[in-house]
């Protein structure tokens, strides 16, 4: 396999952009501290203003910021899709990790289609 670097330098992301879907709480958290802690700069998203303050609380750290993504609505999707690309030119690391567990009926979202298959098909295409 060769030779892997086995240093913490060697796994820098400083002036690196990662993106952490459903950042507010468990793996996405612990997703966005692990970034940080290798110096990448990350935007969590979230889905409402209240949770991203509160995931930034949680951080602690000057290289994170939130923006809202609700990834069960097409409109929000295109909405952020365009203010990230109106904000940024690159992006090097992407995580979707938003989710849902254990509804407790069948929904469907504004868009007509059920909701856990938006939040993780349909939206992250």
């Amino acid at each position: 396999m060769g030779n892997v670097p086995r240093t913490a330098a060697a796994y820098d992301l400083t002036g690196k952009l990662a993106i952490v879907t459903g950042a507010s709480s468990g793996l996405g958290l612990a997703t966005a501290k692990k970034l940080l802690a290798r110096n990448a700069r990350v935007i969590c998203t979230v889905r409402d203003e209240k949770k991203g303050v509160d995931t930034l609380n949680k951080l602690n750290n000057n290289n994170a910021e939130y923006m809202v993504l609700e990834m069960d609505s097409f409109d929000s999707v295109k909405r952020f899709a365009d203010d990230f690309n109106n904000k940024y030119s690159q992006l090097n690391i992407l995580v979707n990790n938003a989710g849902v567990a254990f509804l407790p009926k069948f929904e469907k979202t504004i868009d007509g289609y059920e909701r856990t298959v938006c939040i993780f098909l349909r939206s992250n295409i």
